[in-house]
């Protein structure tokens, strides 16, 4: 759990706010939590000020994704589809599922570092 953790957080903070990602995700002033339900841990990134918060927050989220921290990296590895995952069930979602899209692209833009952290720190 906390390599996953780790990876992660330095994932978001290694992600340079100028990419494009990170500027559409912010132009949709969206906020998604991803909840890990191995894990117990949800984190909220939040597009109307750029932060990614690591504890629990107050406040809904206009979009609510639900996985395993395993799913999770096989998307950022692109062993699977994120798309497919929604569509067959296995990430749940709870919100507008066709508001996704900016948040999609900022896991497209997060995607080579999260590969090249993997590879550099094992499974």
């Amino acid at each position: 759990m906390l390599m996953f953790v780790t990876r992660l957080q330095s994932l978001f903070q290694a992600l340079p706010q100028a990419t494009e990602g990170w500027i559409q995700f912010r132009q949709s002033n969206l906020v998604v939590r991803l909840t890990f339900e191995d894990l117990g841990v949800a984190v909220t990134v939040d597009g109307r000020t750029g932060v990614v918060q690591w504890e629990p927050t107050a406040g809904r989220a206009d979009l609510e994704l639900f996985l395993t921290s395993a799913l999770f990296h096989d998307v950022m590895m692109e062993t699977q589809s994120l798309r497919q995952s929604i569509l067959n069930g296995a990430i749940r979602v709870k919100g507008n599922v066709l508001r996704a899209l900016p948040f999609t692209e900022l896991l497209q833009a997060a995607r080579p570092l999260y590969q090249a952290r993997a590879a550099a720190s094992g499974p």
